[in-house]
């Protein structure tokens, strides 16, 4: 009777640490789930071309120029990565393909201000954008 009953309570307290680790790596997955489902919203909500544009009209001599941050351009840099148009910085090109872990990106600085001026392709594609440096 007493093996039986120590027996018991081995399986109960194997049975709760079973549940328990269970349940640990239950949470540690949901935790990671979320983690890689904003990081993919972060990517997938993000466009170069659509939610870093801003609008400059505080300057009086030119309307509706288009200005980017620095940190904005190191995002669009993953476009032209991705062979969709090439792009110049203060004179630097980086070609179609340019890979920007590879490239010396200390010409663009993150809290600077760049006008964009596009290039246009015969079907309205981008084909390059230069970038000059306004502030």
């Amino acid at each position: 009777m007493r093996e039986q009953t120590i027996m018991m309570l081995e399986l109960a307290a194997f049975s709760a640490l079973f549940m328990g680790a269970c349940w640990s790596a239950f949470q540690m997955h949901s935790e990671m789930d979320a983690g890689l489902e904003a990081a993919n919203r972060i990517i997938a909500e993000q466009s170069a071309a659509i939610t870093t544009l801003e609008m400059n009209d505080d300057r009086d001599d030119v309307e509706d120029e288009l200005t980017f941050r620095g940190s904005e351009l190191l995002f669009m840099l993953r476009d032209v990565e991705q062979e969709k148009y090439e792009m110049s910085v203060d004179g630097v090109v980086f070609s179609k393909g340019t890979d920007p872990e590879t490239s010396d990106l200390s010409v663009i600085q993150d809290h600077a201000i760049y006008q964009a001026h596009y290039t246009y392709g015969a079907q309205g594609e981008i084909v390059s954008i230069q970038q000059t440096k306004v502030r």
